[in-house]
């Protein structure tokens, strides 16, 4: 048991290895992603504007959940 703990020990070492050569390629790759985010960020702002506009559509689109749910129970009610 101890020797197979210490063969398992032996191989969780060499995937770190791995792990840390595959965290430095993901480094570069964060480099890059971080220039995407400057232009996320302008379309973050436009996004911004559409969800104001979208939150009163979701407000109307709530009243008529409610509306939807009452009548909904009626049916239910009326067939049991």
């Amino acid at each position: 048991m101890v020797g197979s703990g210490g063969v398992g020990g032996l191989v969780g070492g060499v995937g770190g290895l791995i792990g840390g050569v595959g965290g430095l390629v993901g480094g570069v790759g964060g480099l890059v992603g971080g220039v995407g985010g400057l232009v996320g960020g302008v379309g973050g702002l436009v996004g911004g504007v559409g969800g104001l506009v979208g939150g009163v559509g979701g407000l109307v689109g709530g009243v008529g959940g409610l509306v939807g749910g009452v009548g909904a129970g009626k049916r239910v009610g009326g067939d049991g």
